[in-house]
């Protein structure tokens, strides 16, 4: 029987880690500025169509949480989501477009500070319950290395 000495398991632990922190420093800001952006999006989409009660209020602008409230309860009381899909995303830094290259991905700095995130909603609206599809603009800006939701929720409301 092969008995291995303790410091062996201890460099070996220490190495994995060192290999493992080396490839997670390997992902720039900007990368995780999307990949974040995009475990985000698909939170606040799973709170906003499965009715939650607070309806991903987590994820809305501070100044901006309460009106959301507001037009969210009209939206839970009045909508049923069917189907939802992603169908557009486009990055902007100070309102001009970015368009997204591997220069982009590899900025020291993420050269983008907002995201319009387009989505197509199937609904239906009582008491009539049509079914329609509603194509919504999702406005998301990144402030302090969070990004937060700019709603407009009256594409369901009307």
């Amino acid at each position: 029987m092969i008995r291995r000495n303790p410091v062996f398991h201890l460099v070996s632990g220490l190495c994995l880690f060192l290999a493992l922190s080396a490839l997670q420093a390997c992902a720039t800001v900007p990368q995780e500025r999307l990949e974040d952006l995009e475990t985000i999006t698909r939170a606040y989409n799973n709170f906003f169509e499965s009715r939650h009660p607070d309806g991903g209020v987590t994820y809305v602008r501070d100044d901006l949480k309460s009106a959301y409230l507001m037009q969210y309860a009209q939206v839970k009381d009045r909508v049923i989501f069917g189907q939802s899909q992603r169908i557009n995303q486009a990055l902007y830094k100070d309102d001009e477009l970015v368009p997204l290259t591997e220069q982009v991905l590899e900025a020291e700095h993420p050269p983008f500070n907002k995201a319009v995130i387009t989505m197509r909603y199937e609904v239906a609206t009582k008491p009539s319950n049509r079914v329609r599809t509603v194509v919504y603009d999702q406005e998301w800006l990144l402030q302090n290395g969070r990004w937060v939701l700019v709603p407009n929720l009256d594409p369901f409301i009307k």
